[in-house]
């Protein structure tokens, strides 16, 4: 691997905001800083509740996607890193964080860590407005644990990585900010008059969020979440996700 060159990512700037953005990344770092199986990319927001941004992979994307969202939902808890997220306070400069399976004590964890094989990470995190941002690089077995010259050159490369995927993310949630403000906005005039906490449940079901991370989200019960939203579907006559989602997309709706 040759040394670290800024100017490797410049394509990936062109990504920022974009679906492609993690893809290109993962790229970029595989061709210019270390080898890696896949990435993912989170925000902690001050509650500590946890974002999945974006994710990509060269092993199994769908297995990726997967992995990342059931860290959202809950098995973040038991991730090693909390521990540095918590004793860190103020805009500091970046922080690189590295976990391998033997330093995981939660064994639903460690399983989780194992689905894909995954036999090292490499977070890179920084903070900004009491947000947290995490670039998480993995290797599988296949690839084996970072050498000592790949983590240096990780190191070298973090402020750079670091600031890309806090960009990006700070970008897709703006966009996200202002689409759930235009759907909210249509399911309160055009459609029939919902509560404010079907009107959530329902926002937040279009975002793409499941039911069980809305509950965690809204501080409800997961039983309550499905009862909204059953009386959400009756207000709006529909009967399933796809039918809300056709309904919210009609030309009056989010344009």
């Amino acid at each position: 691997m040759s040394g670290f060159e800024a100017k490797a990512f410049a394509p990936v700037i062109s990504e920022i905001e974009g679906p492609r953005f993690a893809q290109s990344l993962l790229d970029a770092i595989w061709q210019s800083v270390a080898q890696i199986d896949h990435c993912s990319i989170f925000q902690f927001d001050p509650s500590e509740r946890v974002h999945h941004i974006a994710t990509a992979s060269i092993i199994s994307l769908e297995g990726g996607v997967r992995s990342s969202e059931r860290y959202a939902d809950g098995l973040y808890a038991y991730d090693p890193m909390r521990a540095v997220l918590r004793e860190s306070s103020g805009n500091e400069c970046i922080r690189v964080y590295q976990l391998k399976p033997q330093q995981i004590r939660d064994h639903c964890y460690r399983r989780h860590f194992a689905e894909l094989q995954t036999v090292d990470r490499v977070s890179m995190l920084t903070r900004s407005n009491r947000s947290w941002y995490s670039l998480n690089l993995y290797r599988s077995k296949a690839s084996g644990s970072f050498a000592e010259s790949e983590l240096a050159e990780l190191q070298d490369a973090a402020p750079l990585l670091a600031a890309l995927a806090k960009k990006h993310t700070q970008m897709r949630t703006m966009e996200r900010k202002l689409i759930a403000n235009k759907i909210e906005e249509y399911l309160q005039t055009v459609l029939q008059p919902l509560s404010r906490q079907e009107r959530s449940v329902c926002k937040l079901m279009l975002l793409g969020h499941k039911s069980k991370a809305i509950a965690e989200q809204l501080g409800l019960r997961h039983n309550t979440v499905l009862t909204y939203r059953k009386r959400a579907y009756a207000k709006l006559n529909v009967s399933s996700q796809r039918e809300l989602f056709g309904l919210c997309l009609t030309p009056s709706a989010v344009v």
